[in-house]
């Protein structure tokens, strides 16, 4: 058991931290965009939302 601990500590330096999900960055696209997933979030009708971008952008963990 000792010997296990003493193996995960030697790991400490390359835990990362907790992921970052949505749209990174401060430019007036990125502003955008988090505003139009704010209001479609919160929309009191619950429409759903088409979305669309080149293959590899995280349509994925904007749609989370």
């Amino acid at each position: 058991m000792a010997e296990a601990n003493q193996q995960l500590l030697k790991l400490g330096p390359y835990v990362m931290g907790r992921v970052r999900r949505g749209v990174v960055g401060d430019s007036r696209y990125s502003r955008r965009l988090r505003s139009a997933i704010h209001d479609a979030a919160h929309d009191p009708d619950h429409r759903p939302v088409l979305i669309s971008s080149e293959p590899g952008l995280g349509k994925d963990n904007l749609a989370a």
